[in-house]
């Protein structure tokens, strides 16, 4: 079969003009392609930085119910609140040595309430001024002398 071509367009003006075009749609992709890298690496860094902190959170919460367990059980045998309450802030520091008990209560019937904060490790949540409050979690617990 023979080409069928246009003797009014010169030859070299067709290649140039296919020339042209492909071009330009390569600043499309590759514009394209970059613009994809970037939304993927910003939802990689919004679940990495949502991980720490839920993380966080769930420490926070583990360390906060021994600690509450362990100042319940204390004050049972010891009477004694400061007693429990150091007992609290050990438990605590045994079971995350991140974890900072910041308050611990003794009611008369032997409930502990404890509060502890743990500070998530994050890139950037901890750098933005308003995002801090999410750097760090907080827990509270009661827990009353098991039998």
């Amino acid at each position: 079969m023979s080409e069928v071509s246009n003797p009014a367009i010169p030859r070299w003006r067709t290649a140039h003009a296919l020339r042209t075009a492909h071009r330009d749609e390569r600043g499309m992709i590759t514009s394209m392609i970059v613009r994809l890298v970037v939304i993927f690496a910003l939802g990689a860094l919004i679940v990495s930085e949502s991980g720490h902190i839920i993380s966080a959170q769930i420490k926070a919460e583990d360390a906060a119910r021994v600690a509450a367990q362990t100042a319940a059980e204390d004050y049972a045998t010891s009477h004694s609140t400061q007693h429990a309450a150091a007992a609290a802030v050990l438990a605590a520091q045994e079971n995350d040595a991140n974890a900072k008990v910041v308050a611990v209560g003794i009611a008369r019937d032997g409930t502990a309430t404890v509060t502890v904060v743990e500070e998530a490790h994050t890139m950037i949540v901890k750098r933005l001024s308003f995002l801090k409050g999410f750097g760090e979690q907080k827990a509270t617990e009661i827990q009353g002398r098991s039998f």
